[in-house]
């Protein structure tokens, strides 16, 4: 049986923690194992390849739902994500797309990657597992906080969970780091440190225990604890997602209205799914089988909006659009925006937005070839 390196929700299995490069009498130093050490895992999910994009192999469960756009979305973050750690030359990997996971991940794991950077995850995982993949060039797998931290950074949501690092950075088990405090630390440490710094700790660290703590010293030439309380006092509050409003046009208004007016069509590279912008706590029923489209809207003036649907089945989560990485808790309250608009009577939904540039991710359960149209303005006077 291959043995996986991430786990969600389910103990992890160390494999050999170093390889060595070239012979002993050569007095080569020792390197962690990178991915590219091993051969290529045989026990996966026998599923076909139904995509190649220039760094992906993805093998598809067809009973789920996976849009042409979301393969081309899968591409460009992975090599986002390469590009932030300052790799210019990304591994290939293979994606097994799939919820059946029991035999290649541990028992209870929702998802894994492999000693070979292989993914295996279904809708609601990918993200997180195509961030452990991003970092096989550096190590196959490193501290339990690090490894976890750095691969939830990567999710398409705000880290705003902070958490005193003394609580989970030691940890040997991936079942007791906090993921969320983790990914939070990890992008202070990456942003306020630089990259370089961190992948030396990344490089250095033991797979948990109190060595850690030496590693976090020897590279960053500060007593742990001080470093701790550092962040803990100067860290902002929320960190803004990774490409959150990439990619996308913006929808011109016509007067002080917007409309959208598309086809939404799995197999056009225009239309997403599944729905994966939000984290795993708030995951709801419907996002595995939603297809979507997104665009930007920009409003001048802030003040009372209303969103109207052609069908009251259609959901609308729209996100204010976020220059700066980071926000403090004034800024956050002040300017930070996300809300799932859910089916309001006869399809409206009024809603108060301060002035700014907004994504509109517009969703609707699964179905074939069919248009779907919404309506942006100011909510009318009522009297």
């Amino acid at each position: 049986m291959s043995v996986p390196f991430c786990i969600r929700c389910a103990s992890f299995i160390v494999l050999a923690s170093a390889m060595m490069v070239g012979a002993c009498a050569d007095e080569t130093e020792p390197r962690p194992a990178m991915c590219s050490d091993f051969a290529p895992v045989t026990n996966v999910p026998d599923l076909p390849l139904v995509y190649s994009t220039e760094n992906l192999d993805i093998h598809v469960d067809e009973s789920l739902l996976l849009c042409a756009g979301s393969v081309d979305l899968y591409e460009a973050s992975y090599r986002h994500n390469v590009s932030v750690l300052g790799l210019e030359d990304p591994y290939d990997i293979r994606l097994f797309y799939t919820n059946e996971v029991d035999g290649y991940c541990p028992e209870k794991a929702s998802a894994c990657y492999l000693k070979d950077g292989t993914a295996i995850a279904g809708p609601g995982w990918v993200a997180h597992e195509l961030g452990h993949s991003s970092n096989c060039d550096w190590r196959s797998s490193s501290a339990p906080a690090l490894n976890e931290g750095l691969a939830t950074s990567f999710e398409p949501v705000a880290q705003d969970y902070m958490l005193d690092p003394r609580e989970y950075i030691t940890a040997e088990r991936f079942v007791d780091v906090s993921y969320g405090a983790a990914a939070h630390f990890v992008r202070w440490l990456i942003e306020d440190r630089g990259v370089a710094r961190f992948r030396e700790l990344y490089m250095l660290a033991p797979r948990g225990g109190e060595g850690v703590l030496d590693a976090i010293e020897t590279v960053y030439s500060q007593d742990s604890d001080e470093l701790f309380d550092e962040y803990m006092e100067t860290a902002p509050y929320l960190w803004v997602p990774h490409r959150q409003c990439a990619d996308l046009e913006v929808l011109e208004p016509e007067g002080d209205t917007w409309e959208f007016n598309s086809i939404f069509d799995c197999s056009d590279p225009g239309t997403l799914g599944p729905y994966e912008r939000m984290d795993n706590i708030n995951w709801d029923q419907y996002a595995k089988t939603a297809m979507y489209q997104s665009f930007l809207i920009e409003l001048e003036s802030p003040g009372m909006y209303r969103f109207e649907r052609d069908e009251p089945e259609t959901w609308i989560e729209i996100e204010r659009c976020i220059d700066q990485v980071s926000l403090t808790k004034e800024e956050a309250d002040e300017q930070w925006v996300d809300t799932l608009l859910f089916s309001g009577l006869y399809g409206i939904t009024d809603i108060e937005l301060p002035a700014g540039t907004y994504r509109v991710d517009v969703r609707r359960e699964y179905a074939e070839p069919h248009p779907v149209w919404v309506r942006v303005s100011p909510k009318p006077d009522e009297g």
